[in-house]
């Protein structure tokens, strides 16, 4: 009798054979035209690079784009975005998976894909003290006509953007006058927001600062309206000396911890808001704006007293170093909102059974079953900030093994000095006020990898070091690299880093000075072929200080500690330039706010063997700056109190009396 074979060996046949087929139709559809990389590939920013298989045509942002738009007659659509923005992923999903959206795109404009933590001076152009990008959550298309001129705004998350684009390209069939009311329309707005507009050194007016150092301190508006994840407005407020506004810089902080924009689980904050009070936050993470925010709040903590505080600072602190390189010492610019091609972001999302074991928390949720975590919220000041409340808080560390198994989210992996700066600086004021080790020398790994890799000879600082980052012309870099080396100084009492602070600040001076006393963002060899820009002066802040706020704390700075009154007359100057223009921005300006009081509060020097081990003591119950004097300068060891460039030899009575001052005013 002939033997058969089982049945299933030919459907087991049939399924491998089938399996074959589908993995190599896969295997060749990646080989078909329409899914080869574009010309993005080359390109260095994250969010530039998600658009390399997309069907639009895209430009990197380049002259060779702009050519184009000229030779063509066309329309440029400039995508600005990021990783870290939300915004920047709905033109993904909503938009370019319809045919009629890219035909539109392809048809009428060139567009052009830019990442903006690669080209910070394109942000700071188009913006121009104005908070579009921020309310547009970080992402925005603008329409510019052939010659470069903007003719529109568009936040991409709007539901009318193909209408408004369509309605663009329409009015360049029309005629030229349609474009032309358009740019003039974009222009004089951007005008009337210009630090630039009748901006003139006025001797006289370096006097009135005190005063509208008060007068701001007094607008509400500036302490609470909008509300950034950001700590220059509540660095400012603590800074002020006013115990009413110290109070309030407290509760500010307590809200953001509060407040679904933290992350309980893994530590940070999340990088944006969607609404007012920190909720509906965008489930992303900013490595600079979260190690500034650790080191506001281990010095908060010290200040008023609380361990809620304490705990966030190390916590946060603890997600920032797990973003540093090992290959270059130097930290990646965050976590993004993408977890695939599908984005959805739920690693961060929880249900109320997730939850259920853990007390003191709730869910912030926007109409689903699944929320973002906040703590409860407390029924006073002592209950919310005390050891009870920090260990219970702590609990939701717990959840970790629940989202274990969760796609983990993209992170960024591209490194740019500004971002740098800003995260050695914040780990330097944290190590500094929490006695941490560990991000000591996490910071001092990567201070002398930028030191190395980015800062040049005379001071020079590279972006980043690849494609449209490669260039020494954004003056953000010099300002947050000299910070951090101020910070390493304060921190460490580390004589060269001081010394790369001066010869960086010095650069910056000569490179990016205006006529007015204040500062530009960019050279002009950044945009020679972008006829929209303008001479731009930053004095609004949004997620960070502004450059002309900063470089006026940092020559403060090195007035104090070097002894050097040309730094503080650069200081005054800038400040005295743009004074006047502080109450015409969209966003409040208190990084500037912050830079006026740090040229006419005190500060507190000390020279001496241990100079250093001082300075941080004092630092943890000062409010002012607190800072060693390097050898080289002509003082008496002891402790100093400087107003006004003056300085004062200290004693403990003097000492005593500072103290109490801040708290009586």
């Amino acid at each position: 009798m002939q033997l058969r074979s089982p049945r299933y060996a030919v459907v087991t046949y049939a399924l491998v054979g089938l399996f074959a087929a589908a993995f190599g139709l896969k295997l060749a559809s990646l080989y078909l035209p329409e899914r080869q990389p574009n010309r993005l590939r080359f390109e260095y920013g994250t969010y530039v690079r998600h658009g390399l298989r997309q069907k639009v045509d895209w430009y990197a942002f380049s002259e060779e784009a702009f050519e184009l738009a000229r030779r063509s007659r066309k329309l440029i659509l400039l995508d600005i975005g990021s990783t870290l923005s939300g915004a920047s992923r709905i033109l993904q999903t909503n938009f370019l998976e319809s045919e009629d959206f890219v035909r539109l795109m392809n048809n009428h404009f060139v567009s052009v894909k830019c990442d903006a933590f690669e080209t910070p001076w394109l942000v700071d152009a188009v913006g121009i003290n104005s908070s579009a990008l921020y309310e547009a959550g970080g992402a925005l298309i603008v329409v510019l006509d052939p010659e470069g001129r903007i003719l529109e705004y568009c936040p991409i998350r709007i539901d009318s953007l193909q209408e408004r684009l369509e309605a663009v390209a329409r009015d360049r069939y029309q005629g030229a006058s349609k474009l032309g009311t358009r740019v003039h329309l974009a222009e004089s707005t951007r005008l009337k927001a210009s630090a630039v507009e009748g901006a003139k050194l006025d001797p006289d007016a370096a006097p009135l600062l005190r005063d509208r150092w008060q007068q701001a301190l007094s607008n509400r508006r500036l302490a609470r309206s909008p509300l950034p994840v950001s700590a220059t407005q509540p660095a400012m407020l603590l800074e002020s000396g006013k115990i009413g506004l110290t109070t309030l810089s407290s509760l500010w902080l307590l809200e953001m911890i509060e407040s679904p924009c933290y992350d309980h689980v893994g530590g940070g904050f999340f990088f944006q808001t969607a609404q007012p009070n920190w909720l509906l936050p965008t489930a992303s993470k900013s490595t600079g704006t979260n190690a500034l925010l650790a080191g506001l709040y281990a010095r908060a903590s010290r200040l008023v007293g609380a361990d809620l505080f304490t705990s966030t600072a190390k916590q946060t602190a603890s997600w920032v170093m797990t973003m540093q390189d090992p290959a270059t010492g130097l930290f990646f610019t965050g976590v993004g909102t993408e977890t695939g091609e599908e984005g959805t972001g739920e690693f961060y999302e929880w249900t109320a059974e997730d939850i259920a074991d853990f007390d003191g928390f709730r869910l912030v949720q926007d109409g689903g079953s699944r929320g973002f975590l906040a703590l409860e919220r407390a029924a006073n000041w002592i209950d919310a900030v005390s050891p009870a409340r920090a260990e219970r808080a702590a609990q939701a560390q717990k959840l970790q093994r629940k989202r274990k198994d969760r796609k983990q989210p993209d992170t960024d992996k591209s490194i740019y000095a500004d971002v740098n700066g800003q995260v050695i600086a914040g780990l330097f004021e944290y190590a500094r006020q929490a006695d941490d080790a560990r991000a000591s020398a996490a910071a001092k790994v990567a201070y002398a990898a930028i030191i190395s890799k980015y800062t040049q000879t005379f001071g020079d600082v590279l972006h980043a070091d690849k494609e449209l980052g490669r260039t020494t012309g954004y003056a953000g870099d010099y300002v947050w690299v000299a910070r951090a080396a101020i910070e390493n100084y304060l921190a460490t009492g580390n004589a060269a880093a001081l010394q790369d602070a001066i010869r960086i600040m010095g650069r910056f001076a000569e490179l990016f000075a205006h006529p007015s006393g204040a500062y530009v963002s960019f050279l002009d060899s950044q945009l020679y072929f972008a006829k929209f820009s303008l001479p731009v002066i930053q004095i609004a802040d949004d997620y960070t200080e502004s450059i002309c706020a900063l470089a006026a704390r940092n020559h403060m700075d090195l007035a104090t500690i070097t002894g050097d009154a040309g730094f503080r007359h650069l200081a005054v100057d800038a400040m005295s330039a743009v004074h006047g223009t502080l109450d015409r921005m969209d966003l409040p300006p208190a990084g500037c706010v912050r830079a006026i009081g740090r040229i006419y509060d005190k500060a507190i020097v000390v020279r001496g063997p241990d100079a250093t081990a001082v300075a941080t003591r004092l630092a943890r119950r000062y409010r002012y700056m607190c800072c060693p004097v390097p050898p080289t300068r002509s003082l008496a060891d002891g402790t100093y109190i400087e107003s006004g460039g003056k300085l004062t030899l200290a004693s403990g009575a003097d000492l005593l009396a500072l103290l109490r001052s801040q708290v009586t005013k």
